[in-house]
């Protein structure tokens, strides 16, 4: 049967910016204002159950959800929530968005790999600049992260950071920001700036005389896997001319509590230049390669740097010093590993001693030297090379890793091993000598003493001894003696074995005070 006909229904209607506007309506009554094209329903009574008499507004194809987020609140029902007083979690649209993170191409920042074959590509410092201060306002959350995707980033001025702001890319030569300008300093934090949060992109630099990241007065910030490079073509240490800074810790503020996680230096003169008073900083996990010093601290200020930790990181092909420290008391290089270092030949002849102190109060802990690989042992290949002490200044430092070396029979003095010393030196070697050919073991304790000026040395011999060798347990004795080598003067620990046809072993480790 064909539809010839229907009933009518209409809604109640008007205008609700003329007259009276929009009028209570009754308990589930329906309202449309022609002129905004809105929809309402009565909420009802009070007596009925509503929480309160109004009329509500029902979301149409006409209405703009983000013109209504200013009077949204976001609501979330959980476990957690439950806890609570009132068993709900409220919060702001504004403060729900806020949350979490930001892609960089909200504010129009795109990478290289987004522009066409064969064009420029454009300078995004500005853009960037404007993201990180949008961002980073007085009135916006601080927990935002502005993340930048894979791809290059080209900028021509310096980028200031601020307190709070927290930039994130997608890792090492993943997100790289790569600096075409003439100013000297790449990125560089406020002054007395706090809270930064830097991870995951390189910065590099193409020019020389650049500082890729100043830390101006700035304390509690974090800086994980960034890679700071100076790319030239060739992998080459920088030198003190060009003065490539990959971090300077600068400013009249006192630069603290700072965490430096992951980080990679390449092709500079310094990784990290302290011309401030850096103190109570922390370096862990880091790698250093192509360098003229890793760690220069101290130089230039008033008080110097103090209790700065490096921990856990690996140097190689640096020109002078690992860490040098010219001015400060409390710093710690601990458990690191100096592979080529201060050497003239891929770390088998030493130039420069791998660590420097000039000032008394810091100490080496647990850490690895390359150096001890080729010149300590009796090598007659590396005997007649210097061997320049790993620690220059007043230093503690031990050998933990055992070494272990066999003493032959033989009834004239001959090396065992070496140590390079400083000018006044307290040597103290553990060790558990063990003779294969006879029923003899030995646990001791050397003591020397030396005095390089003088040319002088003394040793002593604390042991235990068990074992039925007819030679008694005086078979192996040890003597100190220096050695000149190369110009340097350097300690030897020398033996005799006296149980024929005798082929000892001899494991140990050391202390060196200087």
């Amino acid at each position: 049967m064909a539809v010839v006909q229907i009933s009518k229904i209409q809604l109640r209607r008007g205008k609700k910016n003329s007259g009276t506007g929009l009028p209570q309506l009754a308990s589930g009554e329906l309202a449309w204002a022609i002129d905004t094209q809105e929809l309402f329903v009565g909420n009802g009574a009070v007596g009925e159950g509503a929480p309160y008499v109004g009329n509500t507004k029902i979301l149409t194809e006409h209405d703009s959800i983000l013109e209504l987020i200013a009077n949204y609140t976001y609501k979330y029902d959980s476990a957690l929530g439950q806890s609570l007083i009132d068993g709900t979690v409220t919060r702001t649209l504004q403060a729900r968005l806020d949350d979490g993170v930001v892609n960089a191409r909200s504010f129009g920042i795109v990478s290289s790999k987004e522009w066409p074959a064969g064009t420029l590509i454009a300078d995004q410092t500005e853009k960037i600049q404007q993201a990180i201060d949008s961002i980073t306002r007085d009135d916006l959350s601080p927990n935002v992260t502005i993340e930048f995707e894979p791809g290059e980033y080209y900028f021509s001025d310096t980028i200031s950071l601020p307190s709070n702001v927290k930039i994130s890319g997608y890792g090492k030569d993943q997100t790289v920001f790569t600096y075409t300008g003439t100013p000297e300093v790449l990125f560089s934090t406020e002054t007395d700036a706090t809270k930064i949060r830097l991870g995951n992109f390189t910065i590099k630099t193409i020019a020389n005389n650049k500082t890729l990241l100043k830390i101006d007065g700035a304390k509690d910030c974090e800086f994980v896997n960034l890679k700071l490079v100076y790319e030239s073509g060739t992998d080459a240490a920088g030198t003190v001319a060009n003065d490539r800074i990959g971090i300077d810790l600068a400013g009249n503020g006192t630069i603290s509590y700072n965490r430096f996680i992951g980080l990679e230096f390449k092709n500079l003169t310094y990784g990290v230049h302290a011309g401030s008073n850096a103190s109570f900083n922390k370096f862990e996990d880091c790698l250093l390669e192509y360098l003229y010093q890793g760690f220069n601290l101290g130089t230039g200020s008033s008080s110097g740097a103090n209790y700065n930790i490096i921990e856990n990181c690996i140097f190689d092909k640096v020109t002078r010093q690992g860490l040098f420290v010219q001015k400060g008391t409390g710093n710690r290089s601990r458990g690191n590993t100096y592979k080529d270092v201060g050497s003239t030949n891929s770390g088998t002849f030493s130039a420069y001693s791998v660590i420097k102190f000039v000032t008394d109060g810091n100490s080496s802990m647990h850490d690895v030297f390359e150096r001890q690989r080729y010149l300590e042992p009796n090598d007659p290949a590396f005997n007649n090379n210097p061997y320049i002490s790993e620690i220059d200044g007043v230093s503690y430092r031990e050998k933990i890793e055992p070494r272990q070396i066999s003493l032959n029979f033989t009834a004239i003095p001959v090396m065992a091993f070496k140590v390079g010393i400083g000018a006044g030196s307290g040597l103290v070697v553990n060790y558990v000598f063990r003779s294969t050919a006879y029923d003899q073991t030995r646990r001791g304790t050397l003591t020397v003493v030396v005095d390089k000026d003088l040319s002088t040395t003394q040793l002593s011999d604390e042991y235990e001894y068990i074992g039925t060798n007819p030679a008694g347990e005086d078979a192996v004795i040890f003597t100190a003696t220096l050695q000149t080598s190369g110009g340097e003067k350097v300690l030897r620990i020398n033996y005799t074995n006296i149980n024929p046809g005798d082929s000892s072993t001899f494991t140990y480790t050391y202390s060196l005070m200087s």
